[in-house]
């Protein structure tokens, strides 16, 4: 027999799960990722390889990105976040860090 759930069950801790933190997290790196992608198709030629200058916008989202997981960690109802927006954040930027240099390769667009 399964155990109902209650109301007071299920709205003790909503936000404890970890997927809702690296979900959270990966959403700047989709943005920055569709920005390239937008720049990419709207160029032509050698000047596609402006597009990946969006990729230093990491400069700028990492930092971020491991403060709020260092809040996270302190913050009890939000604990199960904290190494999953790490994570998230480093290959984050390791998947923006890759797919700019693809982009400013001049062999790309030749």
């Amino acid at each position: 027999m399964r155990k109902s759930r209650t109301l007071a069950a299920v709205t003790e801790r909503p936000f404890g799960r970890p997927w809702v933190g690296a979900a959270l997290a990966a959403v700047p790196h989709v943005i920055l990722l569709a920005w390239m992608a937008l720049l990419v198709a709207q160029s032509s030629g050698t000047d596609r390889v402006y597009a990946s200058l969006i990729g230093l916008m990491e400069l700028y989202v990492v930092p971020f990105a491991l403060v709020a997981a260092l809040i996270t960690r302190f913050v009890p109802a939000v604990r199960g976040w904290a190494w999953p927006i790490a994570g998230t954040t480093v290959a984050g930027a390791l998947l923006v860090f890759c797919v700019a240099m693809i982009v400013a390769q001049e062999g790309t667009w030749a």
